[in-house]
């Protein structure tokens, strides 16, 4: 179970997709840290790109208690340029999920706690919505 204040204060990471950046040395965290590993600079927020690429891929079949997807789970890691993140896929058929698939950033319900509890939102991704080409 996730609790209330765990869900808030790492609300901003989760819901806009938020990092942490160096200032010193240019290097890019996520999840956020509060000092940059490699020179002890404190980091500044950074938003990260909302659409990637899959570098890598599998299915979780173990059913995890209040979370909500239906099994398997499919699960990435995402190529956003500056780092690579893991996160669930969404919206899509385990089938048509490869490598090098152009993914974007999609906010989704990931876990319930009981019928009158806290509901739990969070970042996961699904196939890239192709954008209209303008003439």
């Amino acid at each position: 179970m996730t609790t209330p204040p765990v869900v808030w204060r790492t609300r901003t990471a989760r819901y806009r997709l938020e990092g942490s950046r160096c200032p010193r040395c240019n290097r890019v965290f996520f999840p956020p840290r509060r000092l940059c590993p490699r020179c002890r600079t404190p980091t500044e927020p950074h938003q990260l790109p909302h659409r990637g690429r899959v570098i890598a891929w599998t299915l979780i079949r173990a059913k995890r208690p209040n979370y909500v997807n239906p099994e398997p789970i499919p699960v990435a890691l995402i190529d956003l340029r500056e780092v690579t993140i893991p996160a669930q896929l969404t919206d899509v058929d385990p089938d048509e999920i490869h490598e090098g698939m152009e993914v974007e950033l999609a906010l989704r319900v990931v876990q319930v706690d009981g019928e009158a509890g806290l509901v739990v939102y969070g970042y996961k991704f699904r196939p890239a919505i192709q954008q209209p080409e303008t003439s």
